[in-house]
């Protein structure tokens, strides 16, 4: 289970990051990111390859430094659990709304990044308003939404 975050920023999945994070899930991959569950494994595994990115260059930076107020840090999520939020988009969009955060639920709408990699340029975003995954330019601006586990 994970929580999201009540807000996010429109952002690269990453300005700088053009090799295949080693050990993170992609198409290319023996196994399809859809069954990717580990976006905290994921987010730690982009932010080792990608040092020189910053939370305003790259999505697993974004979320990594967002405090919740457990205190934990967030995560990007994996497609696998963005795909729990294309299941639950309604009910998701309904909460957000009774607590004042519409902006929210309809960039959710638009699409929002994942931490799984499609190539060394693409990456993977939830889309709930026509399909439920796609894949996006590396440097491409979409939603970014930080979750955390509860």
């Amino acid at each position: 289970a994970f929580v999201m975050a009540l807000e996010g920023e429109l952002l690269p999945w990453s300005a700088q990051l053009n090799t295949v994070v080693p050990g993170v899930k992609s198409e290319d991959g023996s196994e399809s990111p859809t069954t990717d569950y580990d976006g905290i494994g994921n987010t730690k595994k982009f932010m080792a390859a990608s040092p020189n990115d910053t939370e305003s260059s790259s999505a697993a930076y974004y979320c990594n430094k967002y405090k919740f107020k457990n205190g934990k840090n967030g995560y990007l999520f994996a497609l696998g659990e963005a795909l729990v939020v294309h299941k639950n988009f309604t009910k998701i969009t309904q909460a957000y709304n009774a607590i004042g955060c519409s902006d929210t639920a309809v960039s959710l709408q638009d699409g929002y990044w994942t931490s799984n990699q499609d190539t060394r340029y693409r990456a993977w975003y939830g889309k709930t308003a026509v399909q439920d995954a796609g894949t996006a330019g590396r440097g491409d601006l979409h939603f970014v939404i930080p979750v955390c586990q509860y």
